[in-house]
């Protein structure tokens, strides 16, 4: 894990842990309802964003408002994106990320951040090329 860049103290974060603790069952309904957009509708991309649009204004939930007066804060969205696409393999890749502090959350299996498990990923894909590729005379373009 990179400490530097970690704060266990960050308020989006904080929130993002006390709300996935109190409604579990939101990470599931994100996880089914992409499922959905990406095999029965044929999303190539969703928004996490919409989910949570969904989630707050469709009264499916009993949400109790935080502190800041939300039901579900539109922060919270950049962790379940990451965390949904470390541990669901078939959603790698279905929402787009930018950098930002959800990076260096401990979300994965094991405690991984978004940041190990990508390098994980990357370090793993150019072992399987180099193997793939071991012994080939190959010329440069």
């Amino acid at each position: 894990m990179n400490a530097q860049k970690y704060n266990s103290n960050n308020k989006d974060a904080r929130h993002f842990r006390e709300h996935r603790s109190k409604y579990p069952q939101i990470y599931n309904w994100i996880v089914n309802t992409s499922r959905t957009a990406k095999y029965e509708k044929g999303y190539d991309k969703w928004s996490v964003i919409a989910a949570v649009t969904i989630i707050r204004w469709s009264g499916a939930f009993k949400l109790a408002k935080d502190e800041q007066g939300y039901m579900i804060n539109d922060h919270v969205g950049s962790y379940y994106a990451r965390e949904i696409m470390m541990k669901e393999p078939d959603l790698h890749g279905f929402f787009d990320v930018r950098a930002g502090n959800a990076d260096y959350e401990p979300l994965g299996i094991n405690g991984e951040t978004w940041d190990e498990f990508e390098q994980r990923r990357l370090d793993a894909l150019a072992q399987r090329h180099a193997e793939e590729f071991e012994g080939e005379d190959v010329e440069a373009a």
